[in-house]
């Protein structure tokens, strides 16, 4: 059995906690011989239990709720993981202070979102080509990715409500290198340089700018994909 350490976002009490809890990703990387989902930015902080709404691969998971983290089991048949952390309601009132309630419960609302997280890994070798996973914010390599190299290049095609999305912005390793991003084109795609031996998180994010709505201004996402890449040099040419 595959142990998963699952280590997401924190319950977000301080005022300033919050702020920053809203622009931060979660995704899938090892973890102490597990595997575990962080949640952050250059961090890996606890997080409320609840706020994982979803846990599902394409073999069996038994989740496991600690006290600020899940841990959850696979069977050896498991290539794919992916989880979704509902983070919910930031607004901010006229002087600067977030609560975690919608825009039409806090006095002298200036502006709020409603956040959620969702992190997909590729657990080992694909039989096949890669797959969706079915979350509303998705990376899709097009080639199964555990086969290149760092400075290979991999086409990924961003998919949001089950579509390809244009104009999306991604960055080519959330963990390592926030500086290089790209941008999607018509049908989705962007080509990625591979960035790292090993471990690599390819991040993007979306929002949905909403008029009139008494609870909320946007719907904010971020995504991930992991996944580690081939470490074996290549051989040389003779």
């Amino acid at each position: 059995m595959k142990i998963l350490k699952l280590a997401a976002i924190s319950a977000v009490l301080a005022t300033a906690f919050i702020s920053q809890a809203s622009a931060h990703a979660i995704w899938i990387a090892p973890r102490h011989d597990n595997l575990a989902i962080v949640y952050g930015d250059l961090s890996d902080d606890g997080y409320d239990v609840e706020m994982i709404q979803s846990l599902k691969g394409n073999g069996v998971i038994t989740r496991n709720d600690q006290e600020n983290h899940v841990l959850f089991t696979t069977d050896e048949k498991t290539t794919y993981v992916s989880a979704a952390l509902v983070r919910g309601y930031s607004t901010k009132d006229e002087v600067g202070k977030r609560f975690n309630l919608p825009k039409n419960e806090v006095e002298n609302a200036v502006k709020s979102g409603y956040y959620v997280k969702y992190a997909s890994s590729i657990l080992g070798n694909l039989a096949e080509k890669p797959k969706l996973q079915g979350i509303k914010l998705e990376i899709l390599p097009l080639v199964d990715p555990t086969l290149l190299h760092k400075g290979d290049e991999l086409i990924i095609q961003v998919y949001y409500d089950g579509k390809p999305l244009e104009g999306a912005k991604v960055y080519r390793d959330y963990v390592t290198d926030h500086d290089t991003t790209y941008k999607t084109d018509a049908d989705g795609k962007a080509t990625i340089v591979i960035r790292n031996h090993g471990q690599n998180v390819i991040a993007t994010k979306h929002n949905v700018i909403l008029e009139n709505n008494p609870k909320t201004d946007k719907y904010g996402y971020y995504s991930t994909l992991s996944f580690e890449s081939f470490e074996k040099k290549k051989p040389k040419k003779k």
